[in-house]
């Protein structure tokens, strides 16, 4: 028997006020009288079902283990414990990096303002936005489930009634063929709705974190206090916490210092869960987890062995679903439809030569004996994002020298989306990584600044010459748009440092300071703000700082190279 909803005073009296600000706009809107405000709530509400990596067999309620997550806002900590934190008109990012559960906290934020908020909230994945569905139409797909039937052309009354929040998670999976017109739809909103308050999850260096609309703050680090309630709500019994805590205190300045995020630690209970060990590297947490996940119910099996629906054996399995992954990466998909993942299928079928009984043989054994691929409706998706970059850099890592080079030379120039895999390569491939993509980086940085061979300061007008910001009329005011830094590599192949956030977030301090409304201009050079701000010094620190770390790890890395190098040609066989 299903549980009976119950419906919060809270939830009635904002949504009943909702449809009589949309009913008074248009005539049109006389069929929400008939909207039943327990089937509203019930779909709204089942936001806070999810299947997690932990629990994935079914949906579970995220209440039952969700952990307060905090933000920095300027030098304080703040608790995320309900959308009052921040300005009702608010446009906001939360930034996190992979697994530091954004999705989660959004998906929190969303059924607690259900239950007790000011606002309904929208949650829309933004994974699922495609050519054909864009976010309006996803916007609109979300009010039609709470049996608001509303054209995308009418939005604008969602928009203007104050009534709702937008919840827009992952906007770095969004496909990048769609990302510019979704990243105008997200400025239109804002420019025309002053009071639309709308947060956004993403990992840092995505485009949106650029819109002058939105306030960046970051999502905090698990630490070592967050450990033991996260894995209470894991286990029933307290011995199995106390010998993880213990065996995580006997490896303190280690592994407490790998595990900083929600999923990491989640990994590290999985892996303790099957092998009784915990895990001393970042690529452990991974490496074992397709086998952990697809011999889940067999541990109490004494010599059973399972016959996978594809006619494969789990080591071709994993393989193909490493190459799976791969072919996803390429084609830039977190999200497939049926005919995206049949595509993806026949590629890595084919670069492998390993044959399941069919295609969608081996998709229904990722979905349901490893679940690390789920299937929703019409289309799939990764339990988490990822799982696809690690797999995608397992396969990278074995993949012959050739397909290596052409990976890694691409990346050099497109970092950002392979953030997440170069992390993994980095340590899986270490020797590659080092000689066909993290060296040759660094060495066009300071060949470029001129600083090859010792350390010297660098000047802000040298750095940052030509850079401008530009700006967009919008009515009577100029408006941030975009930063056009110049062409200096050390601003654009910036991989693995903080020069390019750090100077962004400056940038963006010293703009919201800038009277620009009184230039009217298109654009203005950056040294020239820094300048007359009298901030010469203060842009010279955090350059220098920045570039003095960047080549210390690159002399570093040039010389563990070059002496592996050496003992390599010594060898004698």
């Amino acid at each position: 028997m299903l549980e009976q909803v119950v419906v919060t005073e809270s939830f009635k009296a904002i949504f009943n006020e909702a449809i009589a600000f949309i009913k008074s706009k248009s005539k049109s809107f006389k069929t929400l009288n008939q909207i039943k405000l327990e089937d509203a709530y019930a779909k709204a509400a089942n936001v806070e079902n999810v299947k997690t990596i932990w629990q994935i067999d079914k949906s579970v309620n995220l209440n039952e283990f969700y952990h307060p997550s905090t933000i920095k806002v300027l030098d304080q900590l703040i608790c995320v414990d309900s959308l009052n934190i921040f300005p009702e008109n608010g446009k906001i990012v939360i930034q996190g990096t992979a697994g530091q559960g954004k999705s989660i906290l959004l998906r929190y934020l969303a059924g607690v303002n259900l239950k007790k908020g000011k606002t309904i909230p929208i949650f829309i994945e933004l994974r699922k936005i495609t050519e054909k569905t864009n976010l309006s139409a996803l916007i609109a797909m979300s009010m039609s489930d709470l049996g608001i039937n509303i054209e995308e052309k009418d939005l604008e009354f969602i928009f203007s009634s104050g009534k709702f929040t937008l919840l827009l998670d992952a906007f770095d999976e969004i496909p990048e063929s769609c990302l510019k017109d979704t990243l105008l739809s997200i400025e239109n909103i804002c420019a025309r709705n002053y009071n639309q308050q709308i947060i956004i999850t993403s990992r840092p260096g995505s485009d949106i974190q650029k819109v002058s609309y939105f306030s960046v703050y970051n999502l905090q680090p698990l630490k070592p206090p967050d450990f033991k309630p996260m894995l209470q709500k894991f286990f029933d019994d307290e011995v199995t916490v106390h010998r993880i805590m213990k065996a995580l205190n006997e490896n303190n300045s280690t592994i407490t210092k790998l595990i900083t995020t929600p999923l990491l630690l989640t990994l590290l209970a999985i892996t303790y869960k099957t092998y009784h060990k915990i895990p001393t590297q970042l690529h452990e947490f991974y490496e074992n987890i397709f086998h952990v996940l697809a011999n889940r119910h067999d541990a109490t099996k004494p010599g059973f062995r399972r016959e996978y629906k594809s006619g494969l054996n789990e080591r071709e399995l994993e393989d193909l679903f490493c190459a799976f992954c791969f072919y996803s990466m390429i084609e830039d998909k977190s999200s497939l439809s049926r005919q995206e993942a049949l595509s993806v299928t026949k590629k890595a079928i084919h670069f492998l030569s390993i044959n399941p009984i069919s295609e969608f043989s081996f998709l229904s054994d990722c979905i349901k004996n490893t679940c690390l691929l789920l299937e929703e409706g019409f289309s799939y998706h990764y339990i988490h994002k990822s799982i696809r970059e690690y797999h995608s850099a397992k396969f990278i890592s074995i993949s012959p020298i050739e397909l290596k080079e052409k990976f890694y030379t691409i990346a050099t120039s497109n970092f950002y989306k392979y953030r997440v895999e170069l992390e993994f390569l980095k340590v899986i491939d270490e020797h590659c990584f080092y000689k066909n993509f993290f060296l040759p980086i660094y060495r066009k940085i300071f060949d470029d600044l001129g600083i090859s061979t010792e350390y010297r300061e660098v000047n802000y007008q040298e750095l940052l010459l030509d850079s401008k910001i530009i700006f967009e009329k919008h009515g009577s005011e100029m408006l941030l748009h975009a930063f056009a830094f110049s062409e200096r590599p050390a601003l654009n192949l910036d991989y693995m440092n903080d020069l390019h956030d750090k100077l962004l977030n400056s940038i963006f301090k010293l703009v919201r300071k800038f009277e620009i409304n009184q230039k009217q201009s298109e654009h203005i050079l950056i040294t020239e703000i820094i300048k007359n701000e009298g901030l010469e010094d203060e842009f010279n620190i955090i350059i220098n700082e920045c570039i003095e770390t960047m080549f210390k790890r690159y002399s570093e890395a040039n010389l563990k190279f070059r002496s592996k190098n050496e003992l390599i040609s010594n060898m004698s066989f």
